[in-house]
């Protein structure tokens, strides 16, 4: 088990707001257990509009990190929102989630409920013990 929080980069490859979605419910729901950033790899005009303030490390809502080998290197997992692109290679585990169709429920429900299911799966490695915070 982590003695950090796990850090997961939300990446979407289309234009949305899928990977911010899921960072926001990362953010809210698990911010003992998860350290969430989110990126946009569609294209590089859509990367630079969606700017983001971000906030300190560890506080505040989940950050918008611009897209980089950089950034992938930094995480412990990557969590893809559409196809990934060939130049992903890297050896940081990727899963790839895919929201159903809007006639089935919606993409907000979809995403907590996947969220929900990442933090329970790091409690019961944990045996229910969040990792420590560093503060300062």
């Amino acid at each position: 088990m982590y003695k950090r929080r796990v850090r997961v980069l939300f990446v979407a490859t289309a234009p949305g707001g899928d990977a911010w979605t899921a960072a926001a419910y990362a953010w809210a729901l698990g911010s003992d257990w998860l350290e969430p950033r989110y990126a946009a790899a569609a294209t590089p005009d859509a990367a630079q509009r969606n700017t983001g303030t971000g906030a300190p490390e560890g506080d505040g809502p989940p950050r918008h990190v611009p897209w980089s080998a950089e950034t992938l290197r930094w995480a412990d997992l990557v969590v893809v929102s559409g196809a990934p692109r060939p130049e992903w290679n890297t050896q940081t585990p990727t899963r790839r989630w895919d929201p159903p169709a809007a006639a089935e429920r919606s993409r907000c429900d979809f995403f907590r409920e996947r969220v929900v299911g990442m933090i329970g799966g790091l409690r019961l490695m944990a045996r229910g013990r969040p990792p420590r915070r560093r503060r300062g």
